[in-house]
């Protein structure tokens, strides 16, 4: 297991900055997901890690080692890129022992390795399989294999799952996991799919236009979040912009009670986050309840989605399907969710 230390990088490429400043420490045996949309910078964070780009300014320590100026092959990193890159004249065995055998090991003691990581990805007896012979999840398994077999510092995975299908993404999610936490290697992995970042992560780094902008678990990410584009990016949430004094909460004209909660210490304008789930729906008006009109809903197996129209802000609320409320569109309807429940974001 490594510690792995990032400190004020940032990269340029032309007039483009694709990193600004970044700074993460990520913790032995710890799983790091980097999450964000397409041109964020997670990828170039993880080619700096990789020594396949060097970072214009800033450091990049392993267990307190400057790796600055160690190229590629001297980092001890393992890496799984999204292409897999695997070697198709080459067959598993080959492929796997391939930087064994760069790096000078006996052929008895390279099939020795290939044998046990093999039974490891759960691919034994295919070391003599072509690879265009694999499936999408086989070859996915032998490219993780291969990165493995140098005995990596960092583990590093970029997109490896997008071009699969949904069920056996989940699978292969689920058998990476269980093979991290296995061998407990440091393990940074590149995603712009959110459930798989919360599947997946012992904390996720959200990553906007070269910056991060939170890295916490998963849990505190979408209960908690810090800035008002990882309360939109993570997860589903209402977003309500409130005017609160000491004897009430407004939204527009409407009235929402003493200020209790998160909210019980703001006065004067603030954004607060509420997440579908969070959200009260009923027919009978309540104290401290947002009035609005039901717009639809849908059914979506276990779950049921219903929008609804306060003042002109369409809200999204969700709950069990079994639970879901008997409404036609036009229907007046009354919102309210617990104190506890609502995150005040930051000015």
């Amino acid at each position: 297991m490594a510690h792995l230390s990032l400190s004020r990088i940032s990269k340029r490429f032309g007039d483009f900055d694709a990193l600004k400043d970044v700074s993460l420490d990520i913790a032995s045996g710890e799983f790091i997901c980097l999450l964000g949309a397409s041109g964020c910078g997670k990828t170039t964070l993880l080619r700096l890690i990789a020594g396949l780009d060097r970072q214009d300014t800033g450091t990049l320590t392993l267990d307190g080692a400057d790796l600055s100026a160690v190229p590629c092959h001297r980092r001890n990193i393992g890496m799984v890129f999204q292409s897999l890159a695997l070697f198709p004249h080459l067959d598993v065995g080959g492929n796997i022992a391939y930087g064994l055998r760069l790096r000078g090991a006996a052929p008895a003691d390279s099939e020795t390795e290939v044998q046990r990581l093999l039974e490891l990805v759960g691919l034994p007896g295919l070391a003599r399989r072509a690879v265009s012979a694999l499936s999408g999840g086989q070859r996915q398994r032998v490219a993780i294999a291969r990165a493995l077999a140098l005995q990596p510092a960092i583990f590093l995975m970029d997109e490896p799952f997008s071009a699969l299908d949904a069920g056996l993404r989940d699978q292969m999610q689920t058998e990476v996991k269980a093979l991290q936490r296995q061998l407990g290697v440091t393990t940074v992995f590149v995603t712009h799919d959110q459930r798989e970042a919360m599947a997946l992560a012992d904390r996720v780094v959200v990553m906007h236009d070269g910056r991060i902008e939170q890295a916490d678990a998963p849990q505190t990410l979408y209960a908690q979040p810090a800035t008002r584009f990882v309360a939109e990016f993570f997860g589903e949430t209402n977003l309500l912009d409130l005017e609160i004094d000491a004897d009430a909460v407004h939204f527009g004209e409407q009235s929402l009670g003493v200020p209790a909660g998160t909210l019980s210490t703001q006065r004067g304008r603030c954004t607060i986050a509420v997440r579908p789930e969070a959200l009260g729906l009923s027919t009978d008006q309540t104290n401290a309840a947002l009035r609005g009109t039901y717009v639809s809903g849908q059914y979506l197996g276990a779950l049921w989605e219903g929008c609804v129209d306060v003042d002109g802000t369409l809200l999204q609320c969700r709950c069990f399907a079994n639970q879901a409320p008997h409404l036609a569109p036009g229907d007046s309807v009354y919102l309210n969710w617990d104190a506890a429940d609502a995150w005040v974001l930051p000015a």
